[in-house]
């Protein structure tokens, strides 16, 4: 599928933003296919307390975080109208440029970030996944511009970073720091953008420039010169 998009709509915009963000995208004309990717929000945080409080296995714990996401992707169609997929191979049957990515079945059939750390991925690392397989453009959408040089949600004055390299991303960021790392081991280049303000979703996805910060796999001094 390239010429794709993967939109990853963040567990933080759901469900205050999420209504206004998914007749944003359906109104909107859209140049290049869109695939939704939804974070698993307040019901995975749950299925992480549940993890401490009852001792969950890695696999039971991922299948519940994976599930959340299921339930969030059920949304994303209802309220956007859009189709939806249950496996990377049937998004290619789907018609319409818009259309929702259900994966915990395919995730579980195909052991999807097996080899991640079950306490620090989350549905970030997914959607990386998932472009990744299609061979599609990844943004990421949440409750700020993008990465910053600090939490700007605890210290005043941070600064925003128009651009990151996956390796350094060790510390508060928007993402996870697994995500990361498959933003490295396929060579992405991913967006993170202001979900919060429909808006700017809209305008980056038509090319119009929006605050952000592109996350890149590697610096140019890795790739002979060229961000990858």
């Amino acid at each position: 599928m390239a010429g794709s998009t993967v939109l990853k709509i963040g567990g933080s915009l759901i469900p205050t933003h999420v209504r206004a963000l998914c007749l944003a995208i359906k109104r909107s004309d859209h140049r290049r296919r869109l695939v939704l990717v939804a974070g698993g929000g307040e019901i995975a945080d749950v299925v992480r307390g549940y993890r401490r409080a009852l001792d969950l296995t890695d696999a039971t714990t991922f299948t519940m975080a994976l599930l959340s996401m299921d339930q969030h992707a059920l949304m994303l169609a209802e309220l956007g109208c859009f189709p939806l997929a249950e496996s990377i191979d049937a998004l290619a049957c789907i018609p319409g440029t818009v259309c929702v990515l259900a994966p915990a079945g395919d995730a579980r059939r195909n052991r999807w970030c097996a080899d991640l750390d079950i306490d620090r991925v989350s549905s970030d690392a997914v959607a990386a996944y998932v472009a990744a397989q299609i061979g599609a453009a990844l943004v990421i959408a949440t409750d700020v511009d993008g990465i910053y040089d600090r939490d700007p949600r605890l210290e005043h004055g941070a600064t925003l970073r128009d651009q990151v390299y996956a390796g350094d991303l060790a510390a508060w960021t928007a993402i996870d720091v697994e995500s990361a790392i498959l933003i490295q081991r396929f060579a992405l280049t991913a967006t993170i953008v202001n979900g919060t303000r429909p808006d700017l979703v809209v305008d980056h996805l038509a090319g119009i420039p929006v605050p952000h910060t592109k996350v890149f796999a590697r610096r140019p001094a890795d790739t002979g010169g060229v961000a990858a």
